[in-house]
């Protein structure tokens, strides 16, 4: 089966029913229906055949969920522990209330729903940026026995730079 192939576990008439699709270039497993110890084996192996076949993150959409027992969060925590051994990740995304209520219960991370206007992709990683403290250069000759130079993180204005740098050069 090819992941862009929507593949069914289930009947729309069984308890629980699992669909694989893709968005853009997301793996998508929706989960419909009532979740719990009658579907967890299969709610499995859709999830670790899935991963098999796309060497991607995996997203799973609970907006369709009407029951989630323990039983279906250990699987997906379970899958979410297989997949970060390979360097994959598993992605809880647009719980039901039902779901979120259960998921909340658990102390289980997942995205929110997203509002049809927000902005993914590139831009996403504008929220990924963190503090780097300053350190010597490499590139910089400190002397044979001299010890590294303290490197201040603390901001400096632009107007103190340049009086810096000219008192810097008078005393040169």
């Amino acid at each position: 089966m090819d992941v862009n192939e929507v593949a069914p576990s289930g009947s729309l008439n069984d308890a629980g029913s699992s669909f694989v699709g893709r968005e853009g270039d997301q793996t998508i497993i929706w989960l419909r229906g009532e979740h719990d110890g009658t579907t967890a084996a299969a709610l499995s192996r859709t999830l670790l055949e899935t991963a098999d076949l796309d060497d991607g993150d995996l997203t799973v959409d609970l907006s369709g969920v009407g029951f989630m027992g323990a039983a279906t969060v250990g699987v997906l925590l379970q899958t979410r522990a297989v997949l970060g051994r390979r360097m994959q990740m598993l992605t809880l995304r647009s719980p039901s209330r039902c779901a979120r209520l259960v998921l909340d219960l658990c102390e289980v991370a997942y995205a929110p729903e997203r509002e049809p206007n927000d902005v993914v992709g590139s831009t996403t990683a504008l929220g990924t940026w963190v503090a780097v403290p300053a350190t010597e250069r490499a590139d910089r000759d400190t002397g044979a026995g001299a010890a590294p130079k303290e490197t201040a993180a603390t901001p400096v204005r632009a107007s103190e730079i340049s009086v810096a740098n000219a008192a810097a050069s008078d005393e040169a």
